[in-house]
């Protein structure tokens, strides 16, 4: 999801951006996020928002947009569930970790948790 580096951001807020609201709270990314994942807390009795909000670059274009989500639903009672709150749970040994939003190491957010 756009924008894919730091010139397509106006004062470090993105100009697309992706929510996730659950019981935990407001879960709210950008940029280039390939291969990431979230988990969003849905519970047993709890209503939960996707989000999608688009704008247009500082010069005024629309810029080309491409999504590929995947919904997976895991069990509440199963080994590998997240820790409540946890957005990003890793089990690996090994790995690399990435920030939300740009590919590289550009910077995060202003507002990034």
């Amino acid at each position: 999801m756009g924008p894919a580096d730091t010139m397509e951001t106006e004062g470090g807020v993105c100009v697309d951006t992706f929510t996730a609201t659950s019981k935990s709270g407001p879960i709210t990314i950008c940029g280039t996020n390939s291969g990431q994942h979230i988990f969003v807390d849905f519970g047993s009795n709890t209503q939960s928002t996707l989000t999608f909000s688009f704008g247009t670059t500082p010069g005024g274009t629309m810029a080309m947009r491409e999504w590929r989500i995947r919904v997976d639903q895991i069990s509440c009672l199963a080994m590998n569930t997240p820790p409540t709150g946890c957005i990003q749970y890793h089990t690996s040994l090994i790995g690399q970790i990435q920030t939300f939003n740009f590919e590289g190491s550009n910077g995060h957010l202003a507002n990034q948790r």
